[in-house]
């Protein structure tokens, strides 16, 4: 399989995107991959709209995401200098301001848009270390595939049951943390409660906890799509210690998710479990807002 990718990601970016129209077409009409599941968040997420402006977004975010398959395989070849003709991003000064003052930061991100793209671009423009907290897959050899790809533009990786651990390893060092944290925490989990496109929505609790630990700022990065297989990162202070209340970043940083799930909603994984349970099904592992 991976040779078979491999073999692909040779192909010209022209070919990629037409397979990425088959792929989308296969995906949706084929496949079914959790069609289901995305009809459902999307309807639960805009209720207010037509079934026709939802039969648009769904079929919106079958192409972004067979889009994102192609172009993963686009920067397995890419250089960095390639990687940045499409990929621009303002806001960088607000992450020297903290290296020039030898403060490390977070960055939160979303499932928004190409994020391998995002984590790949951050980690050659930012003025200094940039490790990202990730998910190990079941699958090794295409784990092995993805970390080999994120670490040949510079990104560290750290499986995020270990995240805490290291990140206080490292406070004597100037680094940025990367945390894409809008998936659906495990029902066992300790959890924030908060709103998100009007529903009650479940939110893990490691990017909050770590920013009060440390005191560290927190940065949002938006990923905007501008074009096909052209992006635009748009970095926001989100928060900046001293931090206090329960729930209070989670919160932040849910609601400017929830903007930018508004501008462009099929670019973002309507195939998430994202509210696969309620508050009543694990009250005991929950954190009140």
């Amino acid at each position: 399989m991976l040779f078979f990718l491999k073999l692909i990601a040779r192909l010209p970016d022209s070919a990629l995107y037409f397979l990425a129209n088959i792929l989308a077409w296969i995906l949706r009409i084929v496949i079914r991959y959790r069609r289901t599941e995305v009809e459902k968040n999307i309807f639960r997420a805009f209720p207010e709209k037509s079934a026709l402006e939802r039969l648009v977004i769904e079929k919106g975010f079958y192409l972004h995401i067979a889009d994102v398959a192609v172009e993963i395989l686009m920067l397995s070849r890419m250089s960095p200098g390639q990687l940045l003709k499409r990929v621009e991003i303002s806001g960088l000064e607000h992450l020297s301001a903290c290296v020039e003052q030898k403060q490390s930061m977070l960055l939160l991100s979303a499932h928004q848009g190409n994020w391998e793209w995002m984590l790949t671009a951050l980690s050659v423009s930012l003025p200094c270390p940039l490790d990202a907290l990730y998910r190990p897959l079941h699958n090794a050899k295409m784990e092995h595939f993805f970390l080999a790809t994120r670490a040949r533009f510079g990104a560290s990786l750290i499986p995020a049951e270990k995240a805490a651990r290291a990140i206080l390893k490292q406070r004597k060092e100037v680094r940025a943390f990367g945390i894409i944290g809008d998936q659906n925490p495990r029902r066992k989990d300790d959890k924030y409660w908060v709103r998100f496109m009007g529903i009650e929505t479940p939110v893990a609790v490691g990017a909050e906890r770590i920013a009060k630990l440390t005191g560290y700022p927190v940065f949002y990065v938006a990923t905007e799509r501008v074009a096909r297989g052209k992006y635009r990162l748009v970095i926001t202070v989100l928060a900046q210690a001293p931090y206090a209340g329960e729930g209070e970043i989670s919160q932040r940083y849910m609601s400017v998710v929830e903007v930018q799930v508004r501008n462009q909603p099929e670019s973002w994984m309507w195939s998430h479990h994202r509210w696969r349970y309620q508050r009543e099904a694990c009250p005991q592992s929950s954190l009140v807002k």
